[in-house]
């Protein structure tokens, strides 16, 4: 069936929490979907990638993993996080040291040509700043007439190290940090 003019269509669809699109777009002229006898079509349509796995969107975790497919022609892949430029990669696709934040995970399937899929997939979730939790497990009690006194505590969380302050001394000295296994 030949065609007058341009046509095509649209799909939005959503799979496990992220939303890809679809075209196909038929050429004047052309006699099918598959583009054609003028071997026409979209370029990096046939290519179609999948994020199958990844991060939870709330967790406190700085390391992602990410596992894809593709569908067409594909001969690579090339991923990209966040605001970085597409690179080469494969599945699984591993990412250290981020921050707490919202990130975008983005993978797009290349052929044999070098050619990149036209639409990426995303995965999006956030990372939320973990809690941190102080106790002081002993410590003097009621009205000291010493000169010294012995404090011990512990902490959650991703600790480096603790912040400490008696009365004003806070104000008067710098500030003082103790490794996490110290007893002031």
């Amino acid at each position: 069936m030949n065609h007058t003019a341009g046509m095509g269509w649209r799909a939005l669809f959503l799979l496990s929490g992220t939303l890809y699109t679809s075209a196909c777009v038929i050429r004047v002229g052309s006699t099918g979907l598959d583009g054609g006898p003028d071997g026409g079509g979209m370029v990096g349509d046939s290519l179609e990638t999948v994020i199958t796995a990844g991060p939870s969107s709330g967790t406190s975790e700085t390391t992602a993993s990410f596992t894809f497919t593709g569908s067409g022609a594909v001969a690579s892949f090339e991923c990209a996080l966040d605001a970085e430029a597409f690179a080469g990669c494969t599945s699984p696709a591993a990412r250290n040291g981020l921050t707490a934040g919202a990130h975008v995970f983005q993978v797009r399937a290349l052929d044999a040509a070098g050619t990149a899929e036209t639409t990426p997939a995303q995965w999006q979730w956030t990372i939320i700043a973990p809690s941190l939790d102080t106790v002081i497990t002993q410590a003097p009690s009621g009205q000291l007439t010493a000169t010294n006194a012995t404090f011990v505590f512990s902490g959650s969380g991703p600790l480096t190290g603790f912040e400490c302050q008696l009365d004003a001394w806070r104000c008067q000295k710098s500030r003082t940090l103790y490794p996490a296994d110290r007893t002031e």
